[in-house]
């Protein structure tokens, strides 16, 4: 498997264009949390025409971003990652398990959707739209990574958020943690 490469798909007017990153995969989360001030003009900055994807052998996650629609797509490739070796979101493995239950997901997605005021957040499975071999920028054929627990008995959703709140401060850096609008 090796690095946790991650691939970038903008789609923006009437455009696609893409960028990779080699070790991107491991901070996929932290990047969507730079919103749409940080995102979007590093994103510009780099995505080009034609550009290279990484194949789905090697991408650990991929990100679309809709400028017009004002959609952003998230996915990993391999959620299930747990039993490779190695795993290439050992650096985040709560993180991955976080989104399979609904509450935790709804918390996240407020959380980014707070990043990205008026944008329609997604969280895919996995992320083969954003793949060499069959990139697809067509959201309403992108699957969403089912989710395994509905509820969690107990439990608010301000409790949600400290959980995932303590998940983040433990996998991002102390600077990019600090930005995140809480």
């Amino acid at each position: 498997m090796g690095d946790p490469r991650a691939n970038y798909l903008l789609v923006e007017d009437g455009e696609l264009r893409v960028h990779s990153d080699r070790e991107g995969g491991s901070s996929l989360p932290e990047l969507i949390l730079e919103g749409e001030a940080g995102v979007l003009p590093w994103l510009r900055s780099c995505a080009e025409r034609g550009g290279f994807l990484h194949d789905a052998g090697y991408a650990a996650g991929a990100l679309l971003v809709q400028a017009e629609a004002r959609v952003l797509v998230v996915g990993m490739t391999r959620w299930e990652a747990w039993h490779l070796d190695p795993d290439p979101f050992e650096a985040f493995p709560a993180l991955r398990e976080v989104l399979e239950v609904g509450r935790m997901r709804r918390v996240f997605v407020e959380l980014v959707g707070g990043q990205w005021p008026g944008w329609r957040v997604v969280v895919a499975s996995p992320a083969a739209f954003g793949v060499q071999e069959c990139v697809q920028t067509d959201v309403s054929r992108i699957p969403v990574l089912p989710v395994r627990v509905e509820t969690l008995k107990g439990l608010t959703d301000e409790s949600v958020r400290a959980g995932l709140r303590a998940v983040l401060a433990q996998v991002m850096p102390v600077a990019a943690f600090r930005r995140v609008k809480w």
